[in-house]
């Protein structure tokens, strides 16, 4: 969980569902609200959430295992999410930590 312009963010995920789904949820005080729900087996990770200067990030701590790469999908308002994961650098083969993203400028 993690808070981010004054609301409270969690994921799930649950791998043993009948189609498998990963959920970010929006918490403003008196209602969840799901914001994020996967797409598709590609978005189909546990994700970690970390907050940096005006973006929320949603980290994958699975690999994809064909690329390697972690998924990443980052929003600016908190409800809209844009998956960068083309900017996460892929190791095929080998495992690799969670990218080092926070603390950095990411323009």
């Amino acid at each position: 969980m993690i808070e981010y312009k004054s609301k409270l963010y969690a994921s799930y995920f649950n791998p043993h569902a009948a189609t498998g789904t990963s959920v970010i949820y929006q918490f403003d005080g008196t209602t969840w609200t799901s914001v994020f729900v996967s797409s598709g087996a590609a978005q189909l990770r546990p994700y970690t959430l970390w907050a940096d200067k005006d973006s929320l990030y949603a980290v994958s701590v699975q690999e994809d295992t064909v690329t390697g790469a972690h998924r990443m999908l980052v929003t600016t308002d908190g409800t809209t999410w844009t998956d960068k994961t083309t900017g996460v650098a892929a190791v095929c083969g080998v495992k690799v930590a969670i990218p080092l993203l926070f603390g950095f400028d990411q323009s």
